[in-house]
């Protein structure tokens, strides 16, 4: 498939889960600890739809078909934060300078601001790098303060880390951000019928990684 698949009908809630690899190594004997945490890092989600007629149903039917299972990646965002808390300005915000894979830590430029505090995001909005394919979603953990109002440079604390690398210049989403998913292995999808109306639509989704 050239382009992912976009979900065609918003959820009637979601549950997102931020899955870090890891373990915790406890003594039998003192109970002392060590943690363990690896470089893997993906987002989970649970999606349930809202009863519907057919023609809504037929929708997503279709989209969850489409999906073949695990094969085929769709996009999707989180649907209750799709634009920041209090920035509601729309530029065009890019990376200043080239970023590593695995990074953390975003150098960004171009950045403008409604927020009364000065903030270019809030720590639980999202920005997205990539499109399409490579689409990546990501989550902003520390308020964003703007350093330079002439050039717009902010740095960004993000979570998960960056995915690949990018050049200097790539370009930001802070607006409708998404990233891309799969359909979670031995799920498939469901839903239940009734005259005139299909309901319990729900699937679980976790983040692609090619």
């Amino acid at each position: 498939m050239d382009e992912p698949l976009v979900l065609p009908v918003s959820p009637l809630s979601v549950t997102i889960t931020p899955v870090t690899s890891g373990g915790l190594s406890v003594s039998p004997f003192t109970f002392q600890s060590q943690a363990q945490i690896n470089q893997g890092e993906r987002w989970d989600a649970s999606l349930t739809f809202p009863p519907a007629n057919r023609a809504r149903a037929a929708a997503l039917q279709g989209f969850l078909i489409k999906l073949r299972g695990v094969k085929n990646p769709f996009l999707m965002g989180d649907p209750a934060a799709k634009l920041p808390q209090r920035n509601n300005s729309d530029v065009t915000v890019q990376l200043a300078g080239a970023h590593n894979i695995r990074s953390r830590v975003l150098q960004t430029l171009g950045w403008e601001t409604t927020d009364p505090a000065g903030f270019a995001l809030r720590v639980g909005d999202y920005i997205q790098l990539g499109s399409g394919i490579t689409s990546r979603l990501h989550f902003v953990t520390d308020d964003v303060a703007i350093d330079d109002a002439e050039t717009g440079e902010a740095e960004i604390n993000i979570w998960p880390a960056l995915r690949n690398d990018y050049v200097n210049g790539s370009i930001v989403i802070y607006r409708c951000a998404v990233g891309l998913w799969r359909m979670k292995p031995g799920n498939a999808g469901s839903w239940s019928e009734s005259p005139g109306v299909w309901d319990d639509m729900q699937f679980e989704a976790m983040e692609y990684l090619p």
